[in-house]
């Protein structure tokens, strides 16, 4: 069987500076967990990120089943992509997982010419659709899928929905991604997920999956239940990647690496042990407020210089509103304490959530400016599908407000739920960006601290410069929207 892996892409269609490209470490894992399985398999992998050899690779390869992997903004590609598989001589059958997938899994079948979606993990529902199909057996009532199954005398279709699949409690049970489908110099070309880093060759890695936390806002593909790999686990795949490919630096994806601080104890001995010496930075978020000194001693020790904390607001209404609970005194202090042990310390914040007022917002920036942080990102609120913040959001008058889904980009300001209008929105997020980066003394501590100053040079200043750029442009926007040319009443 020849199967095609691809994770969908808004970067070909808008020459947006916020997207971020990483290895595509979800369909590494399908992947590798379909290569295990099934030995005879052809497997290749289009990352539309990078490279669009799509409709190349339909064509010489001639697959027979297609998985797409798709965020919520960048869903509004998949009816032309998918068509184009199915309109390919392997005539495949396609298959749709991801974030997406998960918080909105009805509307992929009522827009595209999909099969089956795929909810939630997929390693295990990917190898049993694979094994059914290749069998000729009957795919419907598949655990963790929903399979569109058509009357072959009508042409008409119903959707069955298979029975929940519980999570995979044994990560280790899992075979290390496929880093050899990838081209793993090609993603130095591009932004990735740090702005401030040290290697040019860096790979991805997840060492946990699921959160425990019940924050409104937040997908659920890897559910509330959190699951560790073993220290031995993680510093196996760590060793063989660095070995193999001579990767010096580790990006940590996982939701909260920091939650089991004894694992993180373990895999910095682990690491010493085996006289390994490599870099980690944590470029999707750690809890703040459950960061320790010893913890914090511990990832240094590692290798890790460059962390992020995921504050979102400094409004204790919001973070209970937000079910996060973030201690915000306490984190300001761990992000002073990482800074003083020549950490790179950057900060997530959201601005937009329900009933947010001026007040709230602008004592958020606040807070982020006068930390000790040297970056600071701010997103507008989005309610995706299947979250609590998507059921307040369209019980408002306002749910009308995105007709596409690439409108859900987290960079993009096309909601506001808060109780500011269009245009404050716009003028706070220009002044956020501009009040944080606008410092001597943040620019001073970061140039002391930081691995490589023409990364600093070519993705700093230009990040800067665009981010400016954009909140201006958003802004002026507003304004002209309100102010400018009305038309005219018709009598």
């Amino acid at each position: 069987m020849k199967i095609l892996l691809v994770r969908t892409s808004y970067r070909l269609h808008e020459n947006y500076v916020y997207n971020r490209v990483a290895p595509p470490v979800g369909i590494m894992y399908l992947a590798s967990c379909a290569r295990e399985k099934f030995g005879d398999a052809e497997i290749k992998i289009v990352d539309l990120l990078i490279r669009d050899n799509y409709d190349q690779t339909l064509a010489e390869f001639k697959p027979d089943l297609v998985g797409f992997s798709t965020l919520t903004c960048e869903a509004f590609l998949l009816p032309d992509l998918i068509a184009r598989a199915k309109s390919s001589a392997g005539r495949p059958l396609v298959i749709v997982g991801g974030p997406h997938a998960t918080s909105s899994p009805l509307s992929i079948f009522a827009q595209t010419a999909a099969d089956i979606v795929v909810l939630g993990e997929g390693e295990l529902t990917f190898i049993e659709i694979i094994e059914k199909y290749s069998k000729d057996e009957d795919i419907a009532a598949t655990a963790g899928a929903i399979v569109k199954v058509i009357d072959k005398k009508s042409g008409n279709f119903k959707i069955v929905r298979g029975p929940a699949r519980s999570a995979i409690d044994k990560l280790d049970s899992l075979p290390f991604p496929a880093w050899d489908l990838i081209e793993i110099d090609e993603y130095q070309k591009y932004f990735d997920m740090n702005i401030w880093h040290s290697e040019d060759r860096y790979m991805t890695i997840f060492t946990s999956r699921g959160c425990p936390y019940q924050c409104i806002y937040c997908h659920r593909i890897f559910g509330k239940k959190p699951r560790f790999r073993s220290a031995e686990n993680v510093v196996d795949e760590i060793e063989a990647v660095h070995k193999k490919y001579k990767i010096k630096e580790f990006q940590v994806i996982d939701d909260i690496y920091n939650l089991y601080p004894a694992r993180i104890v373990k895999i910095a001995a682990l690491l010493k042990e085996r006289n390994i010496k490599v870099l980690f930075s944590f470029p999707n978020g750690l809890r703040a407020d459950i960061m320790t000194e010893d913890t914090l001693k511990a990832m240094k020790e590692s290798g890790a210089y460059n962390l992020t904390f995921a504050i979102e607001s400094a409004s204790p209404r919001l973070q209970k509103l937000m079910r996060k609970g973030v201690n915000v005194e306490k984190a300001e202090k761990i992000i002073e304490m990482a800074e003083k042990m020549g950490f790179i310390v950057n900060g997530f914040f959201m601005l937009g959530f329900p009933g947010e007022t001026y007040f709230e917002m602008m004592g958020t920036v606040d807070f982020a400016v006068r930390s000790k942080l040297h970056h600071a990102l701010f997103f507008s609120v989005n309610p995706h599908g299947f979250t609590e913040l998507s059921e307040t959001f369209y019980q408002s008058e306002s749910h009308d407000a995105c007709k596409g889904t690439q409108k859900y980009h987290y960079f993009n300001r096309y909601f506001n739920l808060a109780n500011v209008s269009p245009i404050m929105f716009a003028y706070i997020m220009l002044y956020a960006n501009i009040k944080f980066y606008l410092s001597l003394p943040r620019v001073y501590s970061l140039l002391k601290i930081t691995p490589n100053y023409m990364k600093f040079l070519k993705q700093g200043i230009f990040f800067f410069f665009s981010i400016a750029y954009h909140n201006l442009s958003s802004l002026l926007k507003e304004v002209y929207r309100y102010y400018g040319p009305q038309k005219k009443i018709k009598k």
